[in-house]
């Protein structure tokens, strides 16, 4: 502000002196101003300053823009990566709506994964242990999991996949399988597709009430590892069961889900094996040789 005024005051003497000047070459004279002295000054203070003005101008417009542009591109990455993740805990199932109203029950100590915002476009489930999808009619319907790829136009399934076993059953229309390091399998109702290690068998005329038992509360296995039913029994109860001795066998039945120690009877007197409480939730398996 002080150099202004000084500069103010250097060009009130400018005019002054030029003033005079006239006055002595032709006396008498008075000079027509149309404004006052400040009045220029002001004008051309004006003249001085728009250009630094239209500089400031330029910068907050610039600003303003790439902020918008920021603002755009943080929401699109948002809605375009942001994932929907459902996932249960053991001892506790939950039935989830997709975005096109599909549904999908999720099993106990399992996990989905979904893309919300890029629904419409590509209907894509990542999944993480057992679930049964009921699918809405439209576009395709993929679900992924490590070991293949199920796909659909409308339909209803049930998908396995824990350790090294990988279980697909078609329970309505038409099911497409895309297993690792295999060719395409087609399945049509009440067929399965199952793969343990590198061995794979299709199977026909399935039980659906079998299949989905698990929904309601039921066990129903069909020659499957006893390692496996022990495991499918821990996530069901949310405890912890330990094993002594040599259980590489195969197990087949179907029962309803009632207490633990029940069902760990059912499962382990057809081996002659026994059961008892470590402590709470945590329980040890033996055979008769062994206590």
């Amino acid at each position: 502000m002080g150099k202004m005024n000084n500069s103010n005051e250097v060009f009130a003497r400018f005019l002054e002196d030029e003033d005079k000047q006239l006055q002595a070459i032709y006396p008498g004279l008075k000079i027509p101003w149309e404004k006052s002295k400040d009045s220029y000054w002001n004008n051309l203070e004006r003249k001085i300053d728009k250009p630094t003005e239209n500089r400031r101008f330029v910068r907050i417009i610039s600003f303003s823009a790439a902020a918008s542009i920021l603002l755009i591109f943080s929401i699109f990455s948002i809605m375009k990566f942001s994932t929907t993740t459902v996932q249960t805990v053991y001892g506790a199932h939950q039935k989830v709506q997709l975005p096109d109203g599909s549904e999908v029950d999720l099993n106990a100590g399992s996990k989905i994964s979904y893309h919300k915002f890029s629904w419409a476009k590509k209907r894509e489930v990542c999944l993480n242990g057992e679930a049964f999808f009921n699918v809405k009619k439209g576009n395709k319907f993929s679900v992924k999991t490590t070991r293949g790829i199920v796909t659909v136009l409308g339909t209803s399934f049930n998908v396995y996949d824990r350790d090294d076993l990988y279980m697909v059953a078609c329970i309505t229309g038409r099911v497409r399988v895309n297993a690792s390091n295999e060719e395409e399998v087609i399945l049509s109702p009440n067929q399965k597709f199952n793969r343990h290690d590198d061995q794979v068998e299709i199977l026909k005329n399935i039980d659906p009430v079998k299949e989905l038992s698990w929904i309601n509360n039921s066990f129903a296995f069909n020659a499957v590892p006893l390692s496996y039913v022990f495991k499918e029994i821990e996530r069901q109860y949310n405890v912890k069961i330990e094993y002594r001795g040599n259980i590489q066998k195969s197990y087949s039945g179907v029962f309803p889900k009632s207490s633990i120690e029940n069902v760990l009877d059912i499962v382990c007197r057809p081996f002659g094996y026994k059961y008892q409480t470590v402590k709470e939730n945590e329980f040890l398996i033996t055979n008769n040789n062994n206590f």
